[in-house]
């Protein structure tokens, strides 16, 4: 007698890596980071100095992507 084949089990698509975001999983970091820069933005708006130099601040620099060269 022949034996019945098995049908063969499709195989599970992997889902497609994306990449995440820095702020998606940096967490309460970021919250904390917006809202001492907009606080450091209010300063320099307001001409106060900035704590711990005692001068006014003309910019502010944030993250950036890795691998963006700000000059």
């Amino acid at each position: 007698m022949a034996q019945k084949k098995k049908p063969k089990k499709a195989k599970a698509r992997k889902p497609t890596a994306r990449r995440a975001t820095t702020r998606s999983t940096a967490g309460p970091g970021f919250n904390f980071e917006d809202k001492v820069a907009a606080w450091l933005l209010t300063k320099m708006l307001r001409g106060e100095p900035m704590p711990g130099i005692n001068a006014a601040g003309d910019q502010l620099q944030m993250q950036a992507l890795a691998g963006l060269g700000y000059r």
